[in-house]
């Protein structure tokens, strides 16, 4: 599927998005849910070998293509700030704290619609030791 939606989606809704919208919806859906499996998988293995913080990266880098491509480019999917999250965390995991930073920066921008959702919050509290053991990250 992985190989093969892509070339449905170039073929059925590159030129002809408008004749096609209801199938292309669908094929945008069942991409961005295969790039989701793809990073989730990434992550798994780097936690399966966490002496290798390259394999979080890996992970985290396709969790923000994901994000980009299907959350902030076009509103495909609506689990956009679990992608974002998991993005963040895989960013942690291999040691980017920059780089979940610039996705809370993402996630706290109104927006981008995520800024009320409760991995927000709980990335705040993860990525501020202050903020930890207040009631607001409890």
């Amino acid at each position: 599927m992985a190989r093969d939606v892509p070339r449905l989606r170039e073929l059925y809704c590159q030129a002809r998005r408008s004749v096609n919208a209801e199938q292309c919806d669908t094929l945008d859906k069942v991409e961005a849910d295969i790039g989701r499996l793809a990073a989730q998988k990434l992550v798994e293995h780097a936690d399966a070998h966490p002496e290798d913080p390259s394999a979080y990266r890996a992970g985290a880098e396709k969790y923000m293509s994901v994000l980009q491509t299907y959350c902030l480019t076009t509103k495909v999917i609506r689990a956009c700030d679990e992608v974002a999250y998991n993005a963040a965390s895989a960013f942690i995991a291999a040691h980017d704290v920059d780089a979940a930073i610039r996705v809370r920066s993402l996630m706290v921008d109104p927006k981008n619609g995520m800024n009320k959702s409760p991995l927000t919050q709980r990335l705040i509290c993860k990525l501020d030791p202050s903020l930890r053991s207040s009631m607001w990250c409890r």
